[in-house]
């Protein structure tokens, strides 16, 4: 199965980088040494298994901490990514430290995703086969997706993406992440949209991949 462009999939990504201006968080428009740790953020989470620590990331990149500091505040500001009240790093597109979705992947570690459609964008990123674990959110029944060579080779059901048109905060994270859902079915889909009141997308897995592959596919080239 692989990622298939259409109209809707193409409204769901100008919604996205409309309202969120997804294009800073893979980098455009950022200063040399903001991208310098957005970049190196991204690159060290699947090493780690978690964000790197001001202290890493300073180490890695030869620079003070205090600078890094700084240059973290401004990404959090900017919505690259987002900090705790210690001013360590709490997620970065595409990752979360916690979450309800779990990607392992091939020669690597295990990370979070934020929400499905960023689940589904890290395999194109990393350049990695990755097998997915998440859940239904209608009925809780396990979702699994398996990414090998750019393509999904196994999944189980009929899996739909959910993508909602949630505006609610400047932060993606805080927001429009809360509704980009797995479902394990379009029945599901829909029963949790007229229960939550709404309004938004019910993409098939493949156009799913396509914007998760359209949104962090060049993030770190």
């Amino acid at each position: 199965m692989k990622p298939r462009g259409s109209e809707k999939a193409d409204e769901v990504l100008r919604f996205l980088n409309d309202s969120f201006d997804m294009d800073k968080k893979i980098g455009r428009g950022l200063s040399r040494e903001e991208d310098s740790v957005r970049r190196q953020v991204l690159m060290e989470y699947p090493a780690l298994g978690r964000s790197p620590r001001v202290k890493e990331i300073a180490e890695a990149l030869d620079m003070e901490e205090k600078k890094v500091k700084a240059l973290l505040k401004s990404l959090d500001s900017k919505d690259v990514l987002y900090l705790d009240p210690t001013g360590e790093i709490r997620g970065a597109y595409p990752f979360k430290e916690q979450s309800d979705y779990e990607v392992l992947l091939k020669d690597a570690g295990k990370v979070y995703a934020m929400c499905a459609v960023d689940a589904l964008g890290i395999p194109y990123m990393l350049d990695k086969d990755a097998a997915i674990t998440s859940k239904c959110t209608y009925c809780g029944r396990e979702i699994r997706i398996k990414v090998e060579n750019k393509e999904v080779t196994r999944h189980n059901g009929d899996i739909v993406v959910w993508a909602g048109k949630t505006c609610c905060s400047f932060k993606a994270a805080t927001s429009v992440c809360h509704t980009l859902n797995f479902f394990c079915s379009r029945e599901h889909a829909e029963k949790w949209r007229n229960e939550e009141k709404q309004e938004g997308w019910a993409l098939t897995l493949p156009e799913a991949l396509y914007v998760g592959k359209k949104l962090f596919g060049d993030a770190l080239k």
